[in-house]
């Protein structure tokens, strides 16, 4: 519990606490590390952590703050409509996929 609220309150290194989603994915990585240093964690103690994150999370967007980066882009499909991350005309594809035997 004391793990996954610093890491919502002041987890990264700018002092700033992690997004939800950004803290579920570094307790899974705390999970396994310490089950590979031979520590045992129970499947109870993962579920008590990721139902405090859960409870967390809702308090958060109770309270209105939002992190993340938010919705991904979706792609419009459109002939000539690709785009990279720095709005760069992004090449199309020449090889066209084959059907599998």
């Amino acid at each position: 519990m004391a793990f996954v609220t610093w890491m919502l309150r002041e987890g990264r290194q700018n002092g700033t606490g992690y997004a939800p989603s950004s803290a579920s994915t570094h307790l899974a990585a705390a999970v396994v590390g310490l089950r590979r240093r031979g520590v045992k964690v129970s499947g109870d103690d993962q579920a008590a952590a990721r139902a405090a994150l859960e409870g967390l999370a809702v308090r958060l967007l109770q309270a209105g703050e939002r992190r993340g980066r938010g919705q991904a882009v979706i792609a419009d499909g459109r002939a000539g409509g690709r785009r990279g991350a720095a709005g760069v005309r992004l090449p199309r594809c020449p090889v066209r996929p084959t059907a599998r035997p």
